[in-house]
């Protein structure tokens, strides 16, 4: 095995492999190079930041209140959410005018709609013809031929259009 000498004083130290030279010179350029991005990128965010306004307060006028207490009247707080969000669908700003533009049209209109009948028809009270005003139970024999028609068309007993529906009877 060979030992190395330590050089002696006053003599410069022999250069480095020339293949580890250029590698570290590429290291360093590399270096360079992402430092310079990193430089570049962060006075991006910068002026990206400066352009986004901080917690501004929205300000409008009397009659842009008042058209979208329009708008909203009749609507409900899930209707109101969803006019709002079809409108950002659509890709238009949140104001008056663009809010009745969805709200006239016909998606919304359907939508609205079809909301609406599942609201009332969950929201309705159980039909009851077996009960009067006061609570006590109603006889057969006391309702009329057309509510003792009805009430048998309701419960099965009588088809629509007037046979009375016999139940078969195997033996």
């Amino acid at each position: 095995m060979e030992t190395e000498t330590p050089p002696e004083e006053g003599k410069p130290l022999e250069k480095p492999n020339a293949d580890l030279e250029n590698l570290n010179k590429q290291l360093f350029a590399r270096t360079k190079k992402a430092e310079e991005t990193a430089k570049k990128l962060e006075t991006e965010m910068e002026v990206l930041k400066a352009k986004i306004p901080v917690n501004t307060p929205i300000t409008m006028d009397a009659e842009e209140i008042a058209n979208l207490s329009a708008v909203f009247d009749g609507l409900s707080q899930k209707e109101r959410t969803r006019l709002i969000q079809e409108t950002k669908v659509k890709g238009l700003e949140i104001n008056s005018k663009n809010l009745a533009e969805t709200k006239i049209d016909e998606n919304f209109s359907l939508w609205l709609k079809s909301y609406r009948e599942k609201v009332e028809k969950e929201n309705a009270p159980l039909p009851s013809t077996t009960q009067s005003a006061t609570g006590g139970k109603i006889k057969f024999k006391d309702l009329t031929p057309e509510e003792q028609k009805e009430y048998l068309q309701d419960t099965g007993y009588l088809r629509k259009w007037g046979n009375p529906v016999v139940p078969s009877r195997t033996t």
